[in-house]
């Protein structure tokens, strides 16, 4: 016999109400009265009797305490209590584990309560009362007639998402039946249901495509987990002991907080028995184990013993019946009528034109970001309809999620476009225990398919179309190996945000091609959601004194900082400008939202506690008499987060402070979705000292057409009017913005107050590319920290493992941040080996060289770095072998060449693997650390290259903002970079309209005052756009030029992130490098042998990151003579851009530089590299000038006090370097003399 677990003992202990050293109490989850709770022993004890002395003393002294408690935090106070036990089964006991009930009472609660616990006996309850009582209650019972006024579903749908037990008995099932109760069935599962649906085969009427279904539903269920089931049976006529003429039975049996209820009448499972039709329908209200409740469950349980578990075998068996009873005979009963698709919404036209021509465009991959509740499954499935319709066939479609519900509804809408063309669609699953991928639709987990069998199978597999749904919940690794193995047509993601929410960066796994974007503002405009005005009271709680711990503050803390009268004060006063609004309110824990309740109801409103688990409200019918209009209120936890639509939620009350960012998009939704009569929702927040509020404040402003930071925020609270969808309202108190001012991030270290705002908001760490996307720059931080990591583990952000791996790995890491990228080459060898889990063991070159050229061209930026060339006038369609050559001798030479001071990677058998040695258990960790910087690399690189192109074919140019000499700066590409750009004193228009002059000299402007003024108002006017912080280190503000009709303008851009809407016929034109083959000798690869020792290694200075020291230097772009010099180790060549140094060195010159001799650097001519600060001429990160220091000199000793860089030509200004900004400048080399190209000697 299987050892008895009880329910009792399941229970969080968190969820415990009080406890002692043997005892414990908890709220009852199916309570006679509101406070009901049970008192139990830590020990599995079957009854009082069988407990210790010291049990039953323990547990008496804890009922003691019960009523305490309850006394103190019910409202209204109880004005009596029944305490007692039940021992035995014939006493009632169904629970073999010793509990006493406590439940409170109240005045009205029954009609004449005389006799109390008496009424374990109902008839012997009151013997003060003569009356004969009734032995038992009837059921209450009502009848449902169908359409159009009580359709079925309509009264039991609510009952059955929040069931505890459902069985269900039909005649006959069809898909349409199944797509309506999909929802609540999955909900009912999520919450830990047992439920049993059983139907016949009676004149073969049901649908065998819903028996298949039937079994996909199943094996999701598994998944789902233990404590909830889900399992089908078929009752065949043929096998039935009875051997019955006809199988005609329709009946639900549901079991929930409520008590019971059952339907016996004419309804099948199919959209027109449960919502169309006329059907009648008898629906009893029971408590759930009256004699009718224990007779239908007698009943089905005994058809069900009798019934064969489905499986693929006798659903196979079923559909042969099937098509042989449709040639005999036509049945009496109508299927469901043929499939009709809704038309395709505005957006949703637009975003399929963009989808056909990102095809035409040849790109294999793109994500559409939709806000949640505007179709984004709609839209995959009418994309997939379109690919079937062009291939004249049906697609083979593969659908991946992480989670039941989203498979089950994306299985059901793809479904039903595929079969509105072709009726015969087979569908087959991939998750739990099913492993088949034959169908023409195919519907998998992403866990079962990261599985090596997994990954073997779709190895195996072709598929046209791939949809990969809620993509942004994914974990990054497992995504990535699914996606590297996928062999499909296209692939299409579907997220309702674009940046990384839970840790992936979406776009990289879309290769950055964004088909559409359709935002809340796109649903407003379409009917389909509501605008919002939100109000954000001050919350007097000090949340600073609440412990944060792993992304969300101290629940039992929370809980108890929340139970506060002056806060619901507040509440109250801005509730009353709406009395009669229905009201979601959002708690923290199931008890502070019995105290909401509590609160509320004392005011008259009628509000009920509802969440998942014990102790609230009966959940159905709370629900129901919401929708209904007799609540006004309901105060949940969690069950709203998702899954669950109200449309007539007419105000949204976040009392709550949510830490996550979808969670709170998510409860904002639930009251955003349109319905009749409904103009706006009321959004009522409570504004508190904790970052977490500040950014709830910029996801709302991001809702808007811009991905919104800091400082959009800080303008708003400035007074300026936030950019959000037409008719929405955002709307601080007074208090309340001027404690959201005290949290905004100071000036001095922007990047690393970004850092901490989204790690607390996040719960982790952010990684670079997140950062990158906000608008910072990552890789000022290794000026201060020495590398990425290094900063991470300053914060002490480092998981053991990471620590470990950084620790033994550093110099792997630091030589990945500062790698010079003149292509993108390197990055994309790491991208695929790491997507193909080919790291340690390594890929066959000619297979490396062909998946890399695949990454590159589906890539709408980076395929830029495979241009037509002689040797390959079309790299896409090149020999593999001439291709695998060509790219084992670039950037695979590069890897296995000496790095930092290392070889990181070798060549044994024709593979390329990696030449570090990692112990097995820190392997997957330093792949994702790795993944990490090669992402972020990645998008930094594209970025540039967007911007660079963006430069040349318009006449819109973007400037940076900097530092030179500790003020902002405006860093402009030179004139040969943008031709078209404006040169000395030009007339620009701000954004006011206001006329300004700027002075631009040859790749900056340090200089702009208003029309008619001689006064230099630059930093003002940058300081009033980006805030104090404008061009500190880590900030990445950027001003836009545009020429127009009437002249230059200027305006401030947002943060740009490189993820955007990919143009459907983008320009094919490549970005021209510097070329340096005019030097002499040039040549293009390392030189094997150099008898002279004359050749050296040409940098482009331009193209290098990060910081250059003795372990990091940039990649060489090639070698060159240094004929008539003495070469010493540490030489290169690098060209000089800019005319501060004539005429000794000439603008865009090639020059020899050498390592800074050591010893005083006074007078030399130095390369000198910034990470803060720039060369006002040219803005740029490195710059050539005499060095000059001026020092102090004390008793024992000298130091710097400042440093000047001095230009030769004196119509340029000295660089100062100030004590602050010294640790940030590196003196790379000293200059040697310049290279005539023009001369067989090379050095003049």
């Amino acid at each position: 016999m299987m050892p008895f677990e009880s329910p009792f003992l399941a229970v969080p202990t968190t969820d415990w109400l009080c406890s002692n050293d043997l005892a414990f109490a908890i709220f009852d989850s199916f309570p006679v009265s509101h406070g009901h709770v049970l008192v139990t022993t830590r020990r599995i004890v079957e009854t009082w009797f069988d407990a210790t002395d010291e049990e039953q003393a323990a547990l008496m002294a804890l009922v003691k305490e019960v009523k305490l408690l309850l006394d103190q935090r019910l409202d209204p106070k109880p004005d009596g209590y029944n305490v007692g036990f039940n021992s035995g089964a014939a006493s009632g006991q169904t629970v073999p584990h010793v509990h006493i009930h406590v439940i409170p009472r109240y005045h009205g609660d029954m009609a004449d309560p005389r006799g109390g616990v008496r009424h374990c006996i109902p008839e012997k309850g009151n013997y003060m009362n003569q009356r004969t009582a009734p032995s038992r209650p009837s059921p209450s019972l009502t009848l449902s007639t169908g359409h159009p006024t009580a359709p079925l579903w309509k009264s039991i749908g609510p009952r059955v998402l929040a069931a505890a037990e459902i069985d269900l008995l039909a005649s006959f099932i069809q898909p349409s039946g199944l797509d309506l109760i999909q929802q609540s069935i999955f909900a009912a599962l999520r919450g830990k249901a047992r439920i049993r649906i059983l139907v016949g085969d009676y004149l073969y009427i049901t649908s065998a495509e819903a028996l298949r279904r039937l079994i996909g539903w199943m094996s999701l269920a598994a998944d789902i987990g233990e404590a909830s089931s889900l399992e089908v049976r078929l009752a065949e006529i043929s096998k039935l002991p009875c051997r019955p003429d006809s199988f005609h039975p329709k009946a639900w049996r549901i079991i929930d907080s409520s008590g019971g209820l059952f339907v016996v009448g004419s309804s099948n499972l199919s959209k027109t028995a449960l919502e169309t039709g006329v059907e009648w329908n008898l629906i009893g209200q029971t408590s759930g184990s009256e004699p009718l409740d224990q007779e239908l469950a007698r009943a089905f349980t005994d058809l069900w013993q009798q019934a064969t578990t489905l499986d693929e075998g006798l659903v196979a068996r079923y559909a042969e019946h099937a098509k042989e009873a449709r040639r005999r005979f036509i049945p009496p009963e109508t299927v469901d009528l043929p499939t009709t698709l809704p038309p395709p919404r505005p957006w949703q036209a637009s975003a399929l034109e963009s989808l056909q021509q990102i095809r035409a465009n040849h790109y294999r991959r793109a994500l559409v970001a939709v806000a949640t509740g505007l179709g984004k499954t709609w839209l995959a499935a009418f994309d997939v309809l379109a690919v079937g319709q062009a291939l004249q066939h049906p697609p083979r479609v593969l659908i991946i999620a992480h989670r039941a519900e989203i498979l089950i509804q994306a299985e059901a809408t793809v479904r039903r476009a595929l079969q509105s063309e072709w009726k015969e669609t087979r569908i087959s699953w991939y998750l739990g225990a099913n492993r088949d991928m034959r169908g023409d639709l195919v519907v998998a987990s992403v866990q079962k398919l990261t599985r090596p069998e997994g990954l073997a199978e779709l190895d195996r597999q072709h598929f046209d179309y791939v949809v990969i749904d809620e993509v942004h919940h994914a974990q990054a690794p497992s995504y990535r190996r699914v996606m590297a193995r996928l062999n499909a047509t296209f692939t299409l993601g579907l997220t309702a945000t674009p940046e990384r929410t839970d840790g992936i960066d979406v776009a990289s796994l879309f290769d950055d091609v964004l088909a559409w974007q359709a935002t809340v503002g796109d649903g407003i405009t379409e009917g389909s959601l509501v605008p919002f005005h939100y109000l954000g009271l001050k919350d007097d709680v000090d949340f600073e004194q609440i412990p944060w711990r792993n992304g969300r503050f101290d629940p039992t803390v929370l809980e108890e900082k929340l139970e506060n009268s002056e806060r619901m004060k507040r509440l109250w006063s801005a509730w009353q400008a709406d009395p009669d609004a229905r009201t979601l309110v959002f708690c923290c824990s199931r008890r502070h939202a019995l105290y909401a309740r509590d609160w509320l109801t004392r005011r008259r409103v009628r509000a009920a506690a509802v969440f998942s688990g014990s102790g609230g409200d009966p959940r159905s019918d709370s629900i129901n008499a919401f929708i209904e209009g007799q609540l006004q209120a309901l105060c949940v936890v969690d069950l709203f987060n998702e899954g669950l639509d109200i449309p007539d939620v007419d105000r949204v009350v976040m009392l709550r402070p949510t830490e996550s960012k979808v969670i709170f998009l998510q409860q904002l939704g639930r009251g955003l979705r349109a319905a009749d009569n409904k103009l706006q929702l009321k959004v009522i927040d409570f504004v508190g000292n904790h970052r977490v509020f500040a950014s709830r404040l910029i996801h709302l402003l991001s809702l808007g057409n811009q991905s919104a930071t800091w400082k959009h925020l800080k303008q708003f609270l400035q007074g300026g009017t936030p950019d959000l969808p037409e008719g929405c309202l955002l709307d601080l108190e007074v208090e309340a913005k001027e404690l959201m001012m005290r949290l905004l991030p100071n000036s001095g270290s922007a990047v690393v107050e970004a850092y901490r705002s989204m790690r607390d908001e996040l719960g982790r760490r952010p990684s670079p590319s997140e950062l990158f996307h906000h608008g910072y720059l990552p890789r000022t931080l290794a000026a201060r920290f020495g590398s990425w990591f290094g900063f991470i583990a300053e914060q002490d952000d480092l998981t053991e493992s990471e620590r470990q791996v950084f620790a033994s790995f550093e110099s792997w890491f630091a030589m990945l941040e500062t790698t010079n990228l003149n292509k993108s080459y390197k990055m994309v060898v790491l991208r695929v080996l790491l997507d193909r889990d080919a790291l340690w063991d390594g890929m066959e070159i000619k297979k490396l060289a062909s998946a890399c050229r695949e990454f590159l061209l589906s890539h709408p930026t980076l395929r830029d770095d495979l241009p037509p060339t002689k040797q390959f006038p079309d790299p896409a369609n090149a020999p593999i072998a001439a291709w695998a050559q060509w790219w084992l001798a670039w950037p695979l030479s590069r890897w296995l060449g000496e790095q930092a001071g290392r070889h990181w990677f070798k060549c044994e058998s024709e593979h390329f693997l990696a030449a570090l040695s990692c112990p097995e258990n820190l392997q997957s960790t330093f792949e994702l650390m790795t993944a990490e910087l090669v992402d972020y690399r990645l998008a930094h690189y594209a970025k540039t290259r967007i911007e660079k192109a963006a430069e040349r074919t318009a006449d819109r140019i973007v400037a940076t903002v900097g530092h030179s000499g500790g003020q902002p700066i405006l860093r402009l590409p030179t004139v040969e970079e943008s031709p078209s750009r404006p040169i000395g004193p030009t007339t620009v228009t701000l954004p006011d309209g206001s006329q300004w002059v700027f002075k631009f000299i040859k790749s900056a402007c340090n200089f702009a005052s208003p029309l008619g003024s001689e006064e230099n108002q630059i930093l003002p006017l940058l300081r009033g756009w980006f805030g104090e912080s404008a061009g500190a280190p880590g900030t990445n503000d950027q001003v836009s030029f545009t020429h127009t009709k009437s002249g230059w303008i200027v305006e401030p851009i947002a943060a740009v992130t490189p993820l955007r809407v990919v143009d459907p016929s983008p320009d094919t034109g490549t970005i021209d490098e510097l070329e340096p083959h005019d030097l002499p000798g040039f040549i293009n690869a390392p030189p094997t042998e150099d008898p002279s020792n004359r050749l050296v290694p040409v940098y482009s200075l331009e193209a290098a990151a990060g910081l250059w020291g003795p372990e990091n230097t940039p990649e060489e772009i090639g070698w060159a003579e240094a004929t008539g010099a003495s070469i010493q180790p540490g030489m290169f060549i690098a060209r000089v851009r800019g005319h501060s140094m004539e005429p000794r060195i000439q603008d865009g010159s090639w020059n020899l530089f050498r390592p800074c001799p050591a010893g005083s650097r006074e007078g030399r001519i130095v390369l000198v590299q910034f990470n803060s600060i720039g060369d006002p001429e040219n803005g740029g990160r490195f710059t050539v000038k005499k060095y000059h220091s001026i020092k102090t000199v004390g008793e024992d000793t000298w130091q710097h006090h400042r440093i000047e860089l001095l230009p030769i030509n004196p119509n340029y200004e000295p660089i100062h370097v100030g004590p602050h900004e010294a640790p940030e400048m590196i003196v790379v080399g000293e200059w040697l003399t310049s290279i005539d190209c023009n001369s067989n000697r090379g050095i003049t």
